[in-house]
């Protein structure tokens, strides 16, 4: 096997974690799970079947963990509709609420 430079084996760490994504995104989507499932399926596997040099200091992915925070939220902003919002109202506001304090109330008395 071949020596790569510092740089060069962050870039393949990189496209390999590029690589389990686009795999397993397909596979959700396949499947009918989402995308969502298929990035978190992803970063399970990199994690557990692969060992990354940049996860020796995790301080200093801090910035682009923030920078993917905001992009994140930047595609949520572009898929938002007012529209589709309102027309779920009674499911946030009626049943979700209601689990929200069911829960709550369950673990409120085991701390």
């Amino acid at each position: 096997m071949p020596e790569f430079s510092g740089l060069e084996m962050r870039f393949l760490e990189a496209f390999a974690i590029i690589a389990l994504a686009c795999f397993f995104v397909l596979i959700a989507k396949w499947l009918k799970l989402g995308t969502i499932i298929g990035y978190l399926l992803a970063g399970v596997a990199a994690g557990a079947f692969l060992s990354f040099s940049f996860s020796d200091h995790p301080e200093e992915l801090l910035h682009f963990a923030e920078f993917g925070i905001v992009l994140f939220l930047f595609v949520i902003g572009l898929e938002f509709r007012p529209a589709r919002l309102w027309e779920m109202r009674g499911d946030i506001f009626g049943r979700r609420l209601i689990q929200v304090l069911v829960r709550g109330g369950l673990v409120q008395p085991m701390s």
